[in-house]
Order: structure tokens, then C-alpha cells, then sequence
């Protein structure tokens, strides 16, 4: 997934592929039901996952 949305990000035209698409939506439900975060806890302090934030 991380893949896609960081090409995405470079060209914007992915956005109108059915597969870039279906990812935003699934990264979507996987931040609504807490299977992914933006930012998380880690042992040597908080790591955020810029790319999420970037779809």
C-alpha cells in the first residue's frame, strides 16, 4: 500500500486508477478500525507513518 500512495503522491493522475482508489479506501478502513495508525509508539519514541498521511 505504501507503494502506491507514494506514487500516487508524485502523480497525481494515479488518483483516478480503480487500484489507487481501492487502496485509499482500505488504508481509510484500516485506520477506522485501528489496525493502522498514523503515528504509533515504538521504543526509542513515537514513529510516524507519513505515507498515510498523505493519501
Amino acid at each position: 500500500m505504501r507503494d502506491i500512495i507514494e506514487k500516487a503522491w508524485e502523480n497525481r493522475e494515479l488518483l483516478k486508477e480503480e487500484s489507487t482508489q481501492d487502496c485509499i479506501r482500505q488504508i481509510i478502513e484500516e485506520l477506522d478500525k485501528g489496525r493502522m495508525r498514523v503515528a504509533e509508539p515504538s521504543p526509542t519514541g513515537w514513529i510516524v507513518n507519513d505515507w498515510i498521511k498523505k493519501r
